[in-house]
């Protein structure tokens, strides 16, 4: 198949960006022709130059840190005439079987694309506005009050219902996605996986770290509460924070007044990620809303153990293989810390190591592709 990836990603990436390049990357590697046309360059993009049948271009955004006026918006204009021009000619010219969006922005351009270019259209469902209303329903009410963000979800509702397949990235993402747009043709779904080769295997078998947080740092991923419940246990904790975002100043200074010894590691390549799981004992993920959750996945693939708030998309994906606390409940997680530092048992191979690979995933994708009409 010829597929061409509409990947409107930051340079930061999050969880929903990176599993796009990895099934582009891995249906590259399966014979298939795929074209990338993504936004800017990020940490994961060195590891795509060299992929065979792999092609990518970046349209590149006006930096963040150029403190401009309208800068959004210059770069939406920007990112319309790219995609109404150098992206049409191409698909075009070189006829596609399928165009490949996902979420809210990369989306609405595949189905404007697909219209023009008479070509299928294959979009990626993560998260719907009834699963954020029911997971953040204050935090909902608040950013529909922004015009343009409700807008944008809006368009995106009619451009899911023009798609010719809505492919979930879960069983709950495709069950909330039938309560919004029934009707819609929606596929099995696709979970996202790992890719093991790439896991260093380490000689040590010290932990360095007691608790590791993977992520954005954003106040929805509520990372101030392993903060928190570090304070609230008696014992002298090392956690390591790794990922970036606007709450990082606010953790810093957290951890300084609560006298917890935390080292930020930023943004980080994935090799050392997968070091620094490893040198774990225990990743906390205390989130309010995830679309899947790939750090718990990560981390089980590292022998690390893990706790997880308890949302429904991570008892659908992880079920009995982590530990879970009340979302919010300090006090339960910091209990939950405890035994489970105290606890000298080895972490066994997770069951779910086999379930979620990227073959599996590109498997699944090719099947749900070659049967849409």
């Amino acid at each position: 198949m010829k597929l061409v990836f509409l990947i409107d990603s930051p340079r930061r990436i999050g969880g929903g960006d990176y599993a796009q390049f990895y099934f582009a990357k891995k249906l590259a590697e399966k014979g298939h022709q795929i074209t990338i046309f993504a936004r800017d360059k990020n940490f994961f993009s060195s590891e795509l130059k060299n992929i065979k049948n792999l092609k990518i271009f970046y349209y590149r955004s006006i930096p963040l840190f150029v403190k401009r006026l309208g800068i959004g918006f210059f770069n939406n204009i920007w990112s319309w005439i790219y995609t109404s021009t150098i992206t049409k000619s191409f698909i075009s010219k070189n006829k596609p079987n399928f165009i490949v969006g996902y979420l809210r922005d990369s989306a609405i351009k595949a189905v404007f694309l697909g219209k023009k270019t008479n070509t299928k259209v294959a979009n990626f469902i993560f998260e719907t506005p009834p699963w954020m209303e029911r997971d953040l329903p204050d935090e909902w009410k608040i950013e529909l009050k922004n015009k343009k963000f409700k807008q944008s979800w809006e368009e995106t509702k009619l451009a899911y219902e023009e798609s010719d397949v809505l492919i979930p990235n879960s069983k709950l993402a495709g069950f909330m996605c039938r309560k919004w747009l029934p009707g819609t043709n929606i596929s099995k779904p696709v979970y996202p996986g790992i890719d093991f080769s790439n896991i260093p295997k380490l000689n040590q078998e010290k932990r360095i770290f007691d608790i590791i947080y993977v992520g954005r740092l954003n106040i929805l991923k509520n990372v101030n509460e392993i903060l928190e419940a570090g304070r609230m246990i008696n014992k002298s904790l090392k956690i390591v924070i790794v990922g970036s975002g606007e709450e990082l100043p606010k953790l810093k200074k957290l951890s300084e007044t609560y006298g917890l010894d935390v080292t930020f590691k930023g943004a980080v390549s994935d090799e050392e990620k997968w070091m620094l799981y490893q040198q774990s004992e225990l990743l906390v993920f205390p989130t309010s809303h995830e679309g899947f959750g790939m750090p718990p996945l990560e981390a089980l693939a590292c022998g690390c153990k893990v706790i997880c708030s308890d949302l429904a998309i991570f008892k659908e994906v992880y079920g009995t293989e982590v530990g879970y606390f009340p979302l919010h409940d300090v006090k339960k997680l910091s209990l939950k810390i405890s035994n489970v530092l105290n606890n000298e048992q080895k972490t066994k191979k997770s069951k779910l190591i086999d379930k979620y690979s990227w073959e599996n995933s590109v498997r699944t994708i090719e099947s749900i592709l070659r049967t849409v009409k």
